[in-house]
């Protein structure tokens, strides 16, 4: 009996063993056929599986028959799945983080964002502000350490560093074709006209601090036309009359008060003054005093140099004087030593240079028939001592008049005989260098006028076609 038990076991386990090989065989034959099905195998020790050593699906499995679940080995079978490109756009317009400490002297805005920046523009770990907008701030005739920019008449400066400013504006009154002339100028191109704004009797420009444009118009009775927007589409913003102004050949802002002398068209020596011109809260001007120490009817052109508070008149007549004035903070005025000689002939034009001298346009000679060609050159101290300092000539000077300094610090002169601009580059001594010349759209005729006074402030004016006037 147990024998037969025996033999019944032993039979039912060869069975058993005979299905386990057939079970393992149709298994291998399946996994022969599908290699690819199987994600992951043994019990995942090199982390196989679901990417494989190589980012694909996943291995086949090698199986060898010992029923234990194959070996722990993944070869990856070839991955035929194409690389997925990023094809997105990168997001490029997007504020770029500078680091802007004010001890880094590095600018602290959003790229491409039109706002003031601060960059250091004299190398001396601090942030030196530039302004790049069209509402631009101007200081009507401040003068910094480390860069410059004026008009003679009504001269506006900023701290700039060489090469920041890459366009100025100039503006150009001529009061024989009642216009104001627009001019966009770079340093190494052309200047581009880009408006003519109407105005009667133009004659002398200046812009206050807050941006706006002020015209001296030569008349007896003189008025002052103002204009908002004078980089965009000018817009008109009334006139001042009646406070006092006789023809008025110049203008410029002392502080935040507009400085307005007296002239007569014959250059008399008849007693003239000055008129002080002040604003209140919403911009309304009115007369808050007078200078009358020195002050003719030959009144011609005037500069003012902000640093060491110089103020100083041209006379056009003889004997050829520049007066000379300190101005205190109240604005009370004294009159210094009056600059003579050093070549001076009908001295006209004015403006104090970024490093502080005294440039003096001579617009004749001693010979009627003979225009002058010069620009002479004054040192001022501390304490308001002038030195000569030679002369500028050549380059197509022609009875030379309106005198101001570009951003980058070229010298532009306005020839009343010619019509014409001649511009001056200085090197590290201030030596000057002829920069070429440029002949304008306006009228001129020497001695009756036409072009005279100019301005340039910072920033590119827009190209229009028409403007508007006062």
């Amino acid at each position: 009996m147990v024998r037969a038990l025996l033999t019944l076991t032993l039979n039912l386990l060869k069975r058993i063993a005979d299905m386990t090989d057939r079970t393992a065989c149709a298994l291998a034959l399946v996994l022969s056929a599908m290699p690819l099905l199987l994600v992951g195998c043994s019990s995942g020790a090199n982390n196989g599986g679901t990417g494989g050593s190589g980012g694909g699906t996943g291995g086949a499995m090698n199986y060898d028959g010992s029923g234990t679940g194959g070996a722990k080995q993944d070869v990856g079978a070839p991955d035929t799945v194409g690389v997925a490109l990023d094809t997105a756009p990168v997001g490029s317009d997007v504020a770029l983080p500078i680091d802007t400490a004010s001890t880094a002297g590095i600018l602290d805005a959003s790229v491409g964002l039109d706002v003031s920046t601060r960059i250091d523009t004299a190398n001396d770990s601090t942030s030196d502000q530039i302004v790049d907008a069209p509402t631009t701030v101007f200081d009507g005739g401040a003068t910094v350490a480390d860069g410059s920019l004026g008009s003679e008449a009504g001269g506006t400066s900023t701290e700039v560093g060489a090469g920041i400013a890459g366009t100025a504006t100039l503006f150009i009154p001529d009061d024989l074709d009642n216009v104001i002339y627009r001019y966009n100028i770079t340093p190494d191109a052309d200047p581009v006209l880009t408006a003519t704004i109407p105005n009667n009797l133009a004659y002398a420009p200046a812009v206050r601090s807050t941006g706006e444009l002020f015209v001296a118009n030569y008349l007896q009775a003189g008025t002052v036309s103002r204009f908002l927007s004078p980089l965009g589409n000018p817009i008109a913003n009334g006139t001042i009359a009646n406070v006092g102004i006789i023809y008025p050949d110049t203008m410029l802002f002392v502080d935040d008060e507009l400085w307005v002398p007296n002239t007569a068209p014959d250059c008399s020596t008849g007693a003239a003054s000055l008129v002080r011109l002040g604003f209140d809260s919403q911009g309304n001007a009115s007369a808050v005093g007078t200078v009358t120490s020195g002050l003719i009817g030959a009144n011609r052109g005037m500069a003012w140099g902000p640093t060491t508070r110089d103020l100083f008149i041209s006379q056009c007549n003889t004997p050829y004087t520049i007066q000379h004035y300190r101005v205190a903070s109240d604005h009370s005025v004294t009159m210094l030593t009056p600059i003579t000689g050093n070549g001076i002939y009908n001295p006209a034009g004015m403006v104090v240079a970024p490093w502080g001298e005294l440039l003096v346009s001579n617009e004749g000679t001693a010979s009627s028939a003979v225009h002058g060609s010069s620009i002479l050159r004054f040192l001022i101290d501390a304490q308001g001592n002038v030195t000569p300092n030679g002369a500028i000539t050549g380059n197509g000077m022609d009875s030379p008049w309106g005198l101001a300094f570009t951003p980058w610090g070229e010298l532009i002169a306005c020839n009343n005989a010619a019509g014409t601009l001649s511009r001056f580059t200085f090197n590290a001594a201030h030596a000057a260098t002829p920069n070429g010349t440029f002949q304008l759209v306006a009228h001129h005729v020497l001695l009756v006028s036409g072009t005279a006074a100019i301005a340039i402030v910072p920033g590119a004016s827009t190209m229009i076609q028409t403007d508007g006037g006062g």
